[in-house]
């Protein structure tokens, strides 16, 4: 209870006084009225943490002040104390919100442990409130523009419903994003929220990390371990980068889409298993089946509802909101002030292609604001963007799209290889795939660290 302010209501001098008393000895701030109306005028002035509040006063009926308090102030708590005490009056002010009934004459530790417990039932609320709001401000989509407006839409019908959702969009759209809104939005939302990075995990270690093993299923299995599937029951499982599985893989999760039921390794008994599946790919998967590397069956299983995320070019109008957001999210954890972008700045940054899309944008300005010790940034504070985001120009128009991809690609690793000083598992974190994969798609893409 340590300098937590707690308003004592009570018209009684020697109840006030004692109250108080034993506040103080637990560290708290005592605050006192003598009638509702003193109390309802303290509560707006001096904002008090938690109300002992007598059920009779001289002026208003104390059932009355606490529906005005929990009114106007929902998360107080209010612990209600009467000399008169009855079961009619305390399951009315249960009702109203109180969060105990306390009979006088107060028995001291009664009245100290409610306190206690009124007091950290406060501080969880607040933190999950601040956690809440910490991830809101991570997994929000920002972006008034028409196509950002329709995807929005297109979102919220897809949480309405329970169907698996196929999300399409290129590296750093935002594909993430939309497959967590899909679980905050829907009925699934108190579930678990589990993701399946497939670009990240060896595909020999696919098939485990799906459906867990029992113990002894194979060397280095000591113990049981749930998989991935099973960890998102009644909640919702995310597989990003699904193109990535191997057709063995591919075919596991086939079956169990079709069934709804695991087995883990090493395991005989089959688990029935409630999980919406939502899966993103930057990949063409009609093309991928063409050439035998995407199980069409599969393809029609997960496509029961698609989302195109679109490019960042495709919205360009969403820049300046998209920088002020990740401005405001870079100062608030640096801890410094809110920054600012002059307009010359802001024009250059909305004149970019942004291979990297969104993603790329973020990773500019949390750069720019971490780097820059200017309050307001400045065109010379883009010099951290370097030649690798480059405005639109006829060349990049005359690619093909596999060749734009590719070079947007080599642009983008570059970019965050630079960033990290080269330090390849460090980037391989970043883009959030394993060391290997990162290796390999920078061999494919003739990409090689200077001397």
């Amino acid at each position: 209870m340590k300098d937590k302010r707690i308003l004592v209501v009570d018209d009684e001098k020697r109840a006030r006084e004692l109250i108080s008393r034993i506040l103080t000895d637990e560290a708290a701030i005592p605050l006192t009225a003598s009638n509702g109306r003193e109390a309802l005028k303290a509560i707006k002035t001096d904002g008090p943490d938690l109300v002992i509040l007598d059920l009779m006063l001289p002026d208003i009926n104390g059932l009355e002040v606490l529906e005005r308090i929990t009114t106007a102030n929902p998360d107080m708590p209010v612990i209600l104390v009467s000399a008169h005490g009855d079961v009619e009056s305390a399951v009315r002010a249960v009702k109203l919100g109180a969060y105990d009934f306390i009979e006088k004459p107060i028995d001291i530790d009664r009245l100290v442990v409610a306190c206690r417990n009124a007091l950290w039932q406060l501080d969880l609320q607040e933190e999950l409130t601040r956690l809440k709001m910490e991830v809101g401000s991570h997994y929000r989509m920002v972006g008034s523009s028409k196509v950002m407006r329709k995807m929005r839409e297109r979102l919220q019908e897809a949480a309405s419903t329970n169907a698996h959702v196929l999300i399409l969009g290129e590296t750093g759209s935002g594909k993430d994003l939309v497959a967590r809104g899909i679980h905050n939005l829907s009925v699934r939302s108190n579930g678990p929220f589990v993701k399946l990075n497939c670009a990240a995990i060896p595909h020999d270690l696919v098939e485990s990390e799906l459906f867990g093993y029992k113990k002894g299923a194979f060397t280095g299995a000591h113990t049981d371990k749930q998989g991935r599937i099973e960890a998102a029951h009644e909640g919702t499982l995310f597989f990003d980068e699904v193109a990535e599985l191997n057709l063995e893989s591919q075919a596991k999760l086939l079956h169990f889409l079709e069934s709804a039921s695991i087995g883990r390794l090493g395991e005989t008994k089959t688990r029935e298993v409630d999980v919406r599946v939502v899966a993103a790919t930057n990949n063409d998967l009609k093309e991928a089946i063409k050439q035998g590397k995407f199980r069409q069956d599969l393809y029609y299983r997960l496509n029961v509802i698609d989302i195109h995320v679109p490019p960042l070019r495709k919205h360009r109008e969403d820049i300046p909101e998209l920088v002020e957001y990740f401005l405001g999210n870079t100062c608030r954890e640096l801890g410094v002030p809110t920054k600012t972008i002059e307009k010359a700045a802001l024009r250059k940054l909305t004149s970019l292609s942004w291979p990297g899309n969104i993603r790329q944008l973020r990773n500019t300005i949390e750069k720019m604001a971490s780097v820059s010790r200017k309050q307001i940034l400045t065109v010379e504070d883009l010099s951290v963007i370097g030649e690798d985001t480059e405005a639109v120009d006829e060349y990049s128009k005359r690619l093909t799209l596999q060749e734009w991809r590719s070079q947007s690609e080599r642009r983008f690793i570059l970019q965050v290889l630079k960033f990290n000083n080269w330090n390849v598992s460090l980037t391989a974190k970043k883009l959030n795939v394993n060391r290997t994969h990162l290796h390999r798609k920078m061999k494919e893409l003739g990409i090689e660290k200077p001397e």
